[in-house]
């Protein structure tokens, strides 16, 4: 079961939050596919399969009451509304572009073959019963990010464009990095909305597998220490700059992300031997996403409105 941890400023771009844990079974396990769905249409909770299946007509209910986008893929709910993104300063994007983007990395995050079909529906689904993913100005979101969470038993994930860089046409390569030595790195340029949908799939799994824990004396947490007693990383400047409140288990979550990031990038040659090791234990997760495929075009998405 994962600590609790406040939701708090962003700072650096480090996510801080409440993660309640639900209690169901992650099957991690490769499975067959669901079948493609069009991107139109209403989303029923009577379909049988794709990705029409499973869902919730509550939390879809009010999604579509508040937001102007909605789609979910399985189970899993994706909501955005059109406030231009701020880039960080002036405006950028509408918010439709940053929700179609979301869409997107879910898609191929799950699709990885890019042949239509979630690859684990079981792992889709488990995504789904545990999470949200909305999608707009924090003033607006967090009022909802407390109303999922209080009426729906999911924490809602989200990419708050009034805080945090987007950047139109990301494809997270094209930056240089020499060495991962600091929980305060990140690419430059930086697309917040990767982070925090890569971060949606790590907490995914972080529920329902013990392999993916960020606890003291989990493999991950391990590695990380292993890297802090050589000298080879820090952790402690961001903890001095959130007052001391940086806790191990955001960090190890952080440090995943980093390294994901890096050899993502094809730099992973500077990667020390324990960060070599978490790229390591990622892909020998099955189904876990190694590659975006920036330009899927397959309709594994359904749309609500």
């Amino acid at each position: 079961m994962m600590p609790m941890t406040p939701r708090s400023a962003f700072h650096h771009h480090c996510l801080r939050r409440v993660l309640p844990v639900v209690a169901v079974g992650l099957l991690i396990a490769c499975g067959g596919g669901t079948n493609t769905a069009t991107d139109s249409g209403s989303g029923t909770s009577g379909a049988t399969g794709g990705a029409g299946a499973g869902g919730d007509p509550a939390l879809e209910k009010y999604l579509s009451d508040h937001f102007e986008y909605v789609s979910r893929i399985g189970g899993f709910y994706i909501a955005g509304v059109d406030e231009p993104s701020l880039t960080p300063d002036a405006p950028g994007p509408n918010g439709r572009v940053v929700f179609e983007q979301t869409i997107l990395l879910f898609s191929s995050y799950v699709d990885q073959d890019d042949d239509g079909e979630t690859d684990n529906p079981q792992f889709v689904q488990s995504l789904g019963t545990n999470l949200v993913f909305i999608v707009g100005y924090a003033p607006f979101l967090e009022p909802h990010e407390s109303a999922i969470e209080s009426q729906f038993n999911r924490y809602a994930m989200s990419m708050k464009t009034d805080e945090w860089p987007f950047v139109a046409g990301y494809d997270g390569k094209g930056f240089i990095v020499t060495g991962l030595r600091s929980s305060m790195w990140r690419p430059e340029p930086f697309n917040a909305l990767w982070e925090e949908s890569f971060h949606t799939i790590t907490e995914a799994y972080n529920r329902g597998d013990s392999n993916w824990s960020f606890e003291k004396g989990s493999v991950l947490s391990t590695l990380m220490q292993a890297d802090i007693d050589a000298g080879q990383y820090d952790i402690e400047e961001q903890n001095q700059l959130e007052g001391g409140n940086y806790d191990w288990q955001t960090a190890v979550n952080e440090y995943v992300h980093q390294i994901w990031a890096i050899h993502f990038s094809e730099q992973a040659d500077v990667l020390t031997d324990p960060q070599q090791a978490v790229v390591d234990h990622m892909k020998q997760t099955s189904g876990f996403p190694m590659a975006v495929n920036t330009a899927y075009s397959e309709m594994v998405a359904l749309k609500i409105k």
